[in-house]
């Protein structure tokens, strides 16, 4: 089985612990995993310690607009390339 988590957080609290203890627990229970994380996540180093863990860098954009008075919010993710993050 394949397992996708996704944690666009920045930071690292109660969150990312229970996301980063799920994985720890699937990854010795054998599961294929891949991560999708903030790269400016410190999540990012803790999930680099586990092999079986393929991790996918990318960041939650919320972009505001106003056409004719109104406001409108839409998320947008980007993803990054090795290169890009060096």
């Amino acid at each position: 089985m394949h397992i996708c988590h996704v944690n666009l957080a920045s930071g690292f609290s109660g969150g990312e612990r229970q996301t980063l203890t799920l994985i720890q627990q699937q990854a010795e229970m054998g599961y294929q995993l891949t991560a999708v994380v903030n790269p400016k996540s410190p999540l990012v180093d803790a999930l680099r310690a586990i092999p079986q863990c393929q991790l996918v860098l990318c960041r939650l954009l919320i972009l505001e607009t106003n056409l004719g008075g109104q406001s409108r919010q839409r998320a947008t993710l980007s993803m990054f390339t090795k290169a890009e993050l060096s």
